[in-house]
Protein backbone atom coordinates (compact mmCIF):
# COMPACT_ATOMS: atom_id res chain seq x y z
CA UNK A 1 0.00 0.00 0.00
CA UNK A 2 2.98 1.94 0.43
CA UNK A 3 4.33 1.53 -2.60
CA UNK A 4 0.93 2.25 -4.15
CA UNK A 5 0.53 5.44 -2.28
CA UNK A 6 4.05 6.90 -3.71
CA UNK A 7 3.14 5.39 -7.22
CA UNK A 8 0.69 7.77 -7.36
CA UNK A 9 1.68 10.67 -5.90
CA UNK A 10 4.34 10.74 -8.46
CA UNK A 11 1.90 11.56 -11.58
CA UNK A 12 -0.01 13.86 -9.88
CA UNK A 13 0.38 17.10 -11.81
CA UNK A 14 1.12 15.78 -15.51
CA UNK A 15 -0.75 17.88 -18.11
CA UNK A 16 -3.14 16.31 -20.71
CA UNK A 17 -0.88 16.90 -23.78
CA UNK A 18 1.97 15.28 -21.92
CA UNK A 19 3.06 11.84 -22.67
CA UNK A 20 2.19 10.55 -18.76
CA UNK A 21 -1.74 11.30 -19.34
CA UNK A 22 -3.81 8.85 -19.96
CA UNK A 23 -7.75 8.84 -19.22
CA UNK A 24 -10.07 5.81 -18.54
CA UNK A 25 -12.65 4.84 -16.65
CA UNK A 26 -12.26 4.05 -13.10
CA UNK A 27 -12.04 0.31 -11.35
CA UNK A 28 -11.89 -1.46 -8.33
CA UNK A 29 -7.88 -1.74 -9.04
CA UNK A 30 -6.88 2.14 -9.76
CA UNK A 31 -9.97 3.95 -8.95
CA UNK A 32 -10.70 3.37 -5.51
CA UNK A 33 -7.83 3.70 -2.37
CA UNK A 34 -8.13 4.87 0.95
CA UNK A 35 -7.56 8.48 1.72
CA UNK A 36 -6.91 9.78 5.11
CA UNK A 37 -9.43 12.81 6.04
CA UNK A 38 -8.75 14.88 9.18
CA UNK A 39 -10.73 12.79 11.49
CA UNK A 40 -12.04 10.12 9.67
CA UNK A 41 -10.84 7.31 6.94
CA UNK A 42 -12.96 7.61 3.75
CA UNK A 43 -12.98 6.30 0.31
CA UNK A 44 -11.96 8.10 -2.49
CA UNK A 45 -13.33 7.26 -5.72
CA UNK A 46 -10.84 8.90 -8.81
CA UNK A 47 -12.74 9.75 -11.85
CA UNK A 48 -9.09 9.95 -13.57
CA UNK A 49 -6.29 7.28 -13.13
CA UNK A 50 -3.02 8.57 -14.02
CA UNK A 51 0.47 6.21 -14.79
CA UNK A 52 4.11 6.67 -14.23
CA UNK A 53 6.45 4.64 -16.41
CA UNK A 54 9.39 5.47 -14.68
CA UNK A 55 10.65 3.72 -11.36
CA UNK A 56 9.94 4.85 -7.96
CA UNK A 57 13.15 6.50 -7.29
CA UNK A 58 14.05 8.00 -10.98
CA UNK A 59 16.54 5.82 -11.90
CA UNK A 60 16.26 4.72 -15.29
CA UNK A 61 17.76 1.12 -16.43
CA UNK A 62 21.38 0.85 -16.71
CA UNK A 63 22.16 4.15 -15.38
CA UNK A 64 24.15 4.74 -12.01
CA UNK A 65 22.11 6.34 -9.56
CA UNK A 66 22.57 8.92 -7.09
CA UNK A 67 22.49 8.61 -3.12
CA UNK A 68 18.89 10.31 -2.89
CA UNK A 69 17.64 8.24 -5.83
CA UNK A 70 18.98 5.02 -4.41
CA UNK A 71 17.32 5.45 -1.19
CA UNK A 72 15.71 2.91 0.47
CA UNK A 73 14.01 5.33 2.53
CA UNK A 74 10.40 5.91 1.42
CA UNK A 75 10.66 9.25 3.42
CA UNK A 76 13.13 10.14 1.07
CA UNK A 77 11.76 9.11 -2.04
CA UNK A 78 8.61 10.88 -0.88
CA UNK A 79 10.23 13.91 -0.18
CA UNK A 80 11.52 14.19 -3.85
CA UNK A 81 8.49 13.19 -5.23
CA UNK A 82 7.13 16.25 -3.51
CA UNK A 83 9.40 18.61 -4.92
CA UNK A 84 8.98 17.62 -8.06
CA UNK A 85 5.35 17.75 -7.89
CA UNK A 86 5.22 21.22 -6.25
CA UNK A 87 7.45 22.68 -8.98
CA UNK A 88 6.81 25.01 -11.32
CA UNK A 89 7.53 22.88 -14.20
CA UNK A 90 4.19 21.17 -13.71
CA UNK A 91 1.62 22.78 -15.98
CA UNK A 92 3.51 26.05 -16.95
CA UNK A 93 3.03 25.15 -20.25
CA UNK A 94 -0.45 24.67 -21.99
CA UNK A 95 -0.80 24.16 -25.92
CA UNK A 96 -3.60 25.89 -27.65
CA UNK A 97 -4.19 22.74 -30.21
CA UNK A 98 -2.15 19.49 -31.33
CA UNK A 99 -1.62 19.58 -35.06
CA UNK A 100 -1.35 16.28 -36.91
CA UNK A 101 0.29 14.88 -40.43
CA UNK A 102 0.56 11.71 -42.03
CA UNK A 103 4.33 12.77 -43.01
CA UNK A 104 6.96 11.48 -40.55
CA UNK A 105 9.14 13.57 -37.75
CA UNK A 106 12.09 13.27 -39.87
CA UNK A 107 10.38 15.20 -42.73
CA UNK A 108 8.84 17.83 -40.52
CA UNK A 109 11.82 18.43 -38.58
CA UNK A 110 13.08 20.72 -40.91
CA UNK A 111 10.03 22.56 -41.92
CA UNK A 112 8.96 23.22 -38.15
CA UNK A 113 10.42 26.96 -38.22
CA UNK A 114 8.94 28.10 -41.51
CA UNK A 115 5.31 26.58 -40.18
CA UNK A 116 5.78 28.51 -36.55
CA UNK A 117 6.11 31.39 -38.59
CA UNK A 118 2.97 30.83 -40.95
CA UNK A 119 0.82 30.07 -37.71
CA UNK A 120 2.13 33.80 -36.55
CA UNK A 121 0.74 34.95 -39.94
CA UNK A 122 -2.77 33.03 -39.43
CA UNK A 123 -3.44 34.02 -36.19
CA UNK A 124 -1.52 37.55 -36.78
CA UNK A 125 0.99 37.77 -33.82
CA UNK A 126 4.49 38.36 -33.92
CA UNK A 127 6.72 36.48 -35.29
CA UNK A 128 8.48 34.01 -32.96
CA UNK A 129 5.85 33.86 -30.22
CA UNK A 130 4.56 30.87 -31.00
CA UNK A 131 6.55 27.94 -30.62
CA UNK A 132 6.11 23.81 -31.68
CA UNK A 133 6.69 21.64 -29.39
CA UNK A 134 8.70 18.40 -30.08
CA UNK A 135 7.53 15.79 -32.72
CA UNK A 136 5.28 12.74 -31.71
CA UNK A 137 5.87 9.41 -34.09
CA UNK A 138 3.06 7.54 -33.55
CA UNK A 139 3.24 4.04 -33.35
CA UNK A 140 2.21 1.23 -36.10
CA UNK A 141 -0.08 -0.99 -34.69
CA UNK A 142 -1.51 -4.33 -35.60
CA UNK A 143 -4.49 -4.21 -32.83
CA UNK A 144 -5.62 -0.32 -32.09
CA UNK A 145 -5.54 1.04 -28.91
CA UNK A 146 -7.43 3.98 -28.69
CA UNK A 147 -6.50 6.99 -26.45
CA UNK A 148 -2.80 6.40 -25.79
CA UNK A 149 0.41 8.70 -26.22
CA UNK A 150 1.65 6.64 -29.20
CA UNK A 151 -1.82 5.92 -30.77
CA UNK A 152 -2.10 7.40 -34.64
CA UNK A 153 -5.10 9.80 -34.63
CA UNK A 154 -7.76 7.88 -36.63
CA UNK A 155 -9.80 10.59 -39.55
CA UNK A 156 -13.39 10.78 -40.68
CA UNK A 157 -14.39 8.18 -43.12
CA UNK A 158 -15.59 10.47 -45.57
CA UNK A 159 -12.60 12.92 -46.30
CA UNK A 160 -10.10 10.20 -46.15
CA UNK A 161 -9.78 6.49 -47.33
CA UNK A 162 -5.92 5.18 -46.63
CA UNK A 163 -4.33 3.50 -43.87
CA UNK A 164 -7.30 2.12 -42.69
CA UNK A 165 -7.80 0.02 -38.75
CA UNK A 166 -10.62 -1.97 -39.29
CA UNK A 167 -12.54 0.35 -40.84
CA UNK A 168 -11.45 3.61 -39.26
CA UNK A 169 -8.94 5.30 -41.45
CA UNK A 170 -5.40 7.27 -39.50
CA UNK A 171 -5.84 10.80 -39.91
CA UNK A 172 -2.24 11.66 -38.49
CA UNK A 173 1.42 9.71 -37.43
CA UNK A 174 3.24 12.42 -36.54
CA UNK A 175 1.67 14.89 -33.62
CA UNK A 176 3.09 18.38 -32.15
CA UNK A 177 1.77 20.56 -29.79
CA UNK A 178 1.47 24.26 -30.42
CA UNK A 179 1.98 27.02 -27.72
CA UNK A 180 0.85 30.19 -27.19
CA UNK A 181 3.47 33.01 -25.74
CA UNK A 182 2.66 32.67 -21.96
CA UNK A 183 1.69 36.08 -20.99
CA UNK A 184 -1.66 35.08 -22.69
CA UNK A 185 -4.35 34.04 -20.24
CA UNK A 186 -5.69 30.22 -20.22
CA UNK A 187 -8.93 31.36 -21.49
CA UNK A 188 -7.84 32.80 -24.59
CA UNK A 189 -5.53 30.14 -25.05
CA UNK A 190 -8.03 27.88 -25.66
CA UNK A 191 -10.09 29.86 -27.76
CA UNK A 192 -7.51 30.32 -30.06
CA UNK A 193 -7.14 27.00 -30.17
CA UNK A 194 -10.79 26.11 -31.23
CA UNK A 195 -10.74 29.07 -33.64
CA UNK A 196 -7.80 27.42 -35.59
CA UNK A 197 -9.25 23.72 -35.42
CA UNK A 198 -12.06 25.24 -37.15
CA UNK A 199 -10.40 27.29 -39.62
CA UNK A 200 -8.47 23.89 -40.54
CA UNK A 201 -11.41 21.22 -40.38
CA UNK A 202 -12.95 24.26 -42.90
CA UNK A 203 -9.96 24.48 -45.35
CA UNK A 204 -9.50 20.41 -45.18
CA UNK A 205 -13.22 19.99 -46.19
CA UNK A 206 -12.70 22.55 -48.85
CA UNK A 207 -9.09 20.96 -50.23
CA UNK A 208 -10.97 17.36 -50.66
CA UNK A 209 -13.76 18.44 -51.65
CA UNK A 210 -12.22 20.25 -54.70
CA UNK A 211 -9.66 17.48 -55.09
CA UNK A 212 -12.58 15.36 -55.67
CA UNK A 213 -14.22 17.73 -58.44
CA UNK A 214 -10.96 17.56 -60.01
CA UNK A 215 -10.54 14.05 -60.42
CA UNK A 216 -14.72 13.57 -61.77
CA UNK A 217 -13.50 16.55 -63.94
CA UNK A 218 -10.85 15.30 -65.41
CA UNK A 219 -12.39 11.70 -66.07
CA UNK A 220 -15.18 13.12 -67.53
CA UNK A 221 -12.80 15.42 -69.81
CA UNK A 222 -11.05 11.82 -71.01
CA UNK A 223 -14.45 10.26 -71.63
CA UNK A 224 -15.94 13.46 -73.57
CA UNK A 225 -15.23 14.73 -77.00
CA UNK A 226 -13.23 17.79 -77.49
CA UNK A 227 -16.80 19.93 -77.47
CA UNK A 228 -17.49 18.94 -74.49
CA UNK A 229 -14.57 19.07 -72.79
CA UNK A 230 -14.77 23.13 -74.14
CA UNK A 231 -18.21 23.73 -72.90
CA UNK A 232 -18.67 21.34 -69.57
CA UNK A 233 -15.27 20.23 -68.18
CA UNK A 234 -12.81 23.15 -68.30
CA UNK A 235 -16.31 25.79 -66.89
CA UNK A 236 -17.00 23.78 -63.81
CA UNK A 237 -13.21 23.41 -62.72
CA UNK A 238 -13.10 26.91 -63.33
CA UNK A 239 -15.81 27.70 -61.28
CA UNK A 240 -14.53 25.32 -58.50
CA UNK A 241 -11.25 27.05 -58.48
CA UNK A 242 -12.76 30.65 -58.50
CA UNK A 243 -15.48 29.63 -55.40
CA UNK A 244 -12.53 28.41 -53.29
CA UNK A 245 -10.33 31.39 -54.11
CA UNK A 246 -13.34 33.70 -53.04
CA UNK A 247 -14.36 31.71 -49.98
CA UNK A 248 -10.37 31.60 -48.74
CA UNK A 249 -10.73 35.56 -48.88
CA UNK A 250 -13.69 35.77 -47.13
CA UNK A 251 -12.69 33.86 -44.23
CA UNK A 252 -9.05 34.64 -44.14
CA UNK A 253 -7.80 31.06 -45.16
CA UNK A 254 -5.03 31.78 -47.60
CA UNK A 255 -2.60 30.74 -44.93
CA UNK A 256 -4.38 27.80 -43.83
CA UNK A 257 -4.72 26.76 -47.71
CA UNK A 258 -0.81 26.53 -47.35
CA UNK A 259 -0.31 24.86 -43.87
CA UNK A 260 -2.94 22.08 -44.98
CA UNK A 261 -1.23 21.51 -48.76
CA UNK A 262 2.38 22.66 -48.06
CA UNK A 263 2.53 21.05 -44.64
CA UNK A 264 0.67 18.71 -45.23
CA UNK A 265 -1.46 19.24 -41.79
CA UNK A 266 -4.16 16.64 -42.03
CA UNK A 267 -5.81 16.55 -38.17
CA UNK A 268 -6.08 19.07 -35.58
CA UNK A 269 -7.31 18.67 -32.00
CA UNK A 270 -7.46 20.88 -28.61
CA UNK A 271 -6.69 19.12 -25.50
CA UNK A 272 -8.69 18.82 -22.69
CA UNK A 273 -8.06 21.07 -19.67
CA UNK A 274 -7.18 18.80 -16.42
CA UNK A 275 -9.13 21.56 -14.44
CA UNK A 276 -11.06 19.05 -11.34
CA UNK A 277 -7.92 19.52 -9.78
CA UNK A 278 -5.28 16.82 -8.01
CA UNK A 279 -5.53 14.37 -5.41
CA UNK A 280 -2.53 13.52 -3.05
CA UNK A 281 -2.56 9.84 -2.08
CA UNK A 282 0.13 11.16 0.76
CA UNK A 283 -1.10 14.22 2.53
CA UNK A 284 0.88 17.44 2.67
CA UNK A 285 0.07 20.74 4.59
CA UNK A 286 0.26 23.91 3.44
CA UNK A 287 2.92 25.11 5.29
CA UNK A 288 4.92 21.91 3.74
CA UNK A 289 3.70 23.16 0.42
CA UNK A 290 4.82 26.71 0.93
CA UNK A 291 8.32 25.93 1.89
CA UNK A 292 8.78 23.96 -1.06
CA UNK A 293 7.23 26.84 -2.92
CA UNK A 294 9.59 29.04 -1.29
CA UNK A 295 12.60 26.72 -2.32
CA UNK A 296 11.90 26.75 -5.94
CA UNK A 297 11.74 30.62 -5.90
CA UNK A 298 15.04 31.22 -4.00
CA UNK A 299 16.18 28.42 -7.00
CA UNK A 300 14.82 30.28 -9.49
CA UNK A 301 16.61 33.75 -8.30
Amino acid sequence: MERLGLSRMTAIRSLPSSSLYKKCSPNEYTALYSHYNNNKNSLYISRRSYFWPYNEDFVPKGATPSGFQSSSSPEMRAKVLREYALSPLFGSRVPCCTLGTMRTAKEMIDVKKEMALLLCDILRMKAGSISLGPLVQTREMMLYKHNTPLSPRLGDDHYRNINAYGRKPTAARTLMDVFLPEEIPLEEVVAVGYLLSEKLHTVMKEVTHSDRNTNNNSNNNNNNNNNNNNNNGGSSINRSESLSEETCKLYGLEYMRELVIGFGISHCEVPLLDDGGFEFAAVTNSEEADRILQRWQERDM
